[in-house]
């Protein structure tokens, strides 16, 4: 079992061959960076790649449990940090994460881009096929049965800070991620119960890694599939990771530069 050399983690998860990753351009001192995916050969630095083999059905609970659950290590640190694969860190997320910490609260989140409700996100997920409308149907009954509260702020789950000062917190994310599980697979719908039955402490920020120019993050597009895509949704796919990748490297350099 890996020592941890700091008090903070900061992780991401990599199953398949959904999204690329590119190396880190700003360090931050005192975290310790892992990568966990199924790929034993994956190197991007700084990160320290663990291998986990796949034991769910698809590639995307694979994901999904390690982003909720956690793997054992990720446990021994006061607080970690979890960031989609296909987020950029563009500007000093510290000043976030010692937000996040000073707050004292179980979860930190972001707000969501797009929905403000739990029912704009199901019509969302309908509308962009992100899941089957019947099992979607199954889940809200699911949750309307049990009563849950509606919850103030809707949450973009592309990056989540959690501390483990108790034991509530954990039992929150065994539980977020056995619905995940059962029903949708959409994280974004199931956690708002979760929040609300497990009384949370949250520390909201008030804008999505989505947001453009946020000033601390930017999104790449999710890789696209030659063997099922056509010609012009490749070419789209590699343009705009491209162009964001040679903004993103030309954005950190500027900023090094002015700073000295």
């Amino acid at each position: 079992m890996l020592k941890p050399k700091n008090k903070f983690a900061i992780y991401r998860c990599l199953f398949s061959d959904y999204d690329k990753i590119l190396n880190e351009l700003q360090v931050f001192e005192g975290f310790d960076y892992y990568l966990f995916t199924d790929n034993p050969n994956l190197k991007i630095f700084p990160y320290q790649n663990i291998y986990i083999p796949p034991k769910f059905e698809t590639p995307s609970l694979d994901n999904r449990h390690c982003k909720i659950i956690l793997p054992d290590i990720i446990y021994k640190y006061d607080a970690s940090v979890y960031i989609d694969a296909n987020i950029l860190i563009v500007g000093n997320i510290k000043e976030l994460i010692n937000d996040f910490i000073a707050s004292k609260c179980d979860i930190g989140l972001f707000k969501h881009p797009y929905s403000k409700t739990l029912d704009e996100e199901v019509k969302l997920c309908k509308k962009t096929n992100k899941c089957g409308p019947d099992i979607l149907d199954q889940e809200i009954k699911f949750y309307k049965k049990l009563k849950v509260e509606k919850v103030k702020m809707f949450s973009d789950n592309s990056i989540i800070m959690r501390s483990y000062n108790n034991q509530n917190i954990i039992d929150a994310m065994k539980y977020w991620f056995s619905l995940v599980e059962q029903f949708s697979g959409r994280d974004q719908i199931s956690l708002p119960a979760v929040r609300s039955i497990y009384k949370l402490k949250e520390y909201f920020f008030d804008f999505s890694p989505r947001t453009k120019k946020n000033g601390y993050f930017a999104v790449l597009p999710h890789k696209v599939k030659q063997s099922s895509s056509n010609l012009n949704r490749v070419l789209n796919f590699f343009i705009i990771f491209y162009s964001k990748r040679i903004f993103y490297y030309f954005f950190v350099h500027l900023k090094k530069f002015i700073s000295k």
